[in-house]
C-alpha cells in the first residue's frame, strides 16, 4: 500500500549545514536544520533538494513562510528518515 501521510517540520534555517535532528512519530513531527536563509525561498529550496534526495516526490502543502511546515510524502518513505536519525 503507497499511502501518503503529511508530516510536519519545524525548519531551522541559518544552521551551518542541513541535518535532521529528531524525529517524534507519535506527533509526526521532524525537526531540521538549513543552512540557507529564509529569504525568498532560499530556505524552501534547499529543504526541498535535500529531502528530495532521501524520499524522492515531495510536496510542501503549507508553510511556505512559516518554519513550520506541512510536507506530503509516502508513509513507506517515512522509514527512510528514521534511518538518518
Amino acid at each position: 500500500m503507497n499511502e501518503n501521510i503529511v508530516l510536519n517540520l519545524k525548519v531551522i534555517p541559518n544552521s551551518s549545514g542541513f541535518e535532521i535532528l529528531e524525529f517524534d512519530e507519535e506527533k509526526s513531527f521532524l525537526k531540521i536544520k538549513v543552512k540557507s536563509r529564509p529569504q525568498k525561498g532560499q530556505a524552501n529550496n534547499e529543504l526541498l533538494k535535500e529531502l528530495k534526495k532521501i524520499l524522492g516526490k515531495i510536496k510542501i502543502i503549507s508553510g511556505l513562510n512559516s518554519r513550520n511546515k506541512k510536507i506530503l510524502i509516502s508513509r513507506q518513505k517515512l522509514q527512510e528518515i528514521k534511518k538518518f536519525l
